[in-house]
């Protein structure tokens, strides 16, 4: 009668914390990171950005992608902490996971110029707590849009560190 009771309880609790993580289907979509400073920034969903989590001063996005045109490389992502408002410009194309490290939240407007360089890291470098599974994930290859299933700390992101100089140029826009 114990050894069912301890089954029964194990099998109980394996399957409440399976139920804990995420699926999301990122299909024909990037997922993006914002690292912040300081906590309680949320993002302002515009219909192209799609909230997913806020883990760690992460916030985490899927961004869809769209067919050719201006918002194809024009990308806008806006953020609110407490009354404020930071919106940010940037211009990159698509079919790549980013994260951008260290951004401090300003109020106003801003462009970010990005110079991608070759530094990539894995879900698991960025945030070891995200339990998020992601459907239908684009991975690059020689061959056409080939997804595949993948936990948080299997994807890759192009890493932009908002410190360094070299990796982007912030620039304050006045309206």
């Amino acid at each position: 009668m114990k050894k069912y009771i301890f089954i029964s309880l194990y099998v109980f609790i394996f399957l409440t914390c399976k139920s804990q993580e995420e699926v999301i289907d990122v299909k024909r979509s990037d997922v993006i990171i914002f690292n912040f400073k300081s906590s309680n920034v949320m993002l302002i969903d515009n219909g192209v950005n799609e909230f997913i989590d806020t883990v760690n001063q992460n916030v985490i996005f899927k961004q869809t992608w769209l067919p050719y045109g201006s918002l194809y490389i024009d990308k806008y992502y806006s953020f609110i902490k407490n009354t404020d408002t930071m919106n940010i410009h940037c211009i990159f194309g698509q079919e790549e996971n980013l994260y951008f490290k260290n951004l401090e939240f300003r109020k106003g407007n801003y462009e970010f110029r990005i110079n991608f360089g070759e530094n990539k890291v894995t879900g698991y470098d960025i945030d070891k707590e995200v339990q998020i599974f992601f459907k239908n994930s684009y991975v690059y290859t020689e061959e056409p849009q080939i997804f595949y299933d993948l936990y948080f700390k299997e994807l890759k992101f192009y890493e932009i560190n908002t410190e360094d100089k070299n990796s982007v140029q912030i620039k304050r826009l006045v309206h």
